[in-house]
């Protein structure tokens, strides 16, 4: 397969030229970043995200857990409520014949 040459557009941008921020009419800090500070500013971002993706980590586990446990305890229920139930008609169907 043979590719033509390509002919370059006439003008090409170049990143050559500085550009003083005054310039643009942007507020220009006097004071330098304290290293410190800006450590404290990104660790603070940083355990925003952090606790916004553990909150929704545990949202999910604690619904796992919670219809787990609930399934658990429903089959431990279930038996006795059967019970319970036959019971009841079983004292009211006496109740019903003895009157």
């Amino acid at each position: 397969m043979n590719i033509p040459p390509r002919t370059p557009p006439r003008f090409l941008p170049t990143l050559s030229q500085v550009v003083d921020p005054s310039s643009l009419g942007l507020p220009v800090s006097t004071v330098a970043i304290d290293p410190e500070q800006l450590v404290q500013i990104v660790l603070q971002q940083v355990d925003a995200a952090l606790m916004d993706r553990v909150r929704k980590q545990m949202e999910e586990t604690l619904l796992l857990k919670w219809q787990s446990v609930a399934a658990s305890l429903r089959d431990e229920f279930e038996p006795m409520v059967r019970a319970l139930v036959s019971e009841t008609l079983a004292a009211q169907s006496d109740q019903e014949k003895s009157k």
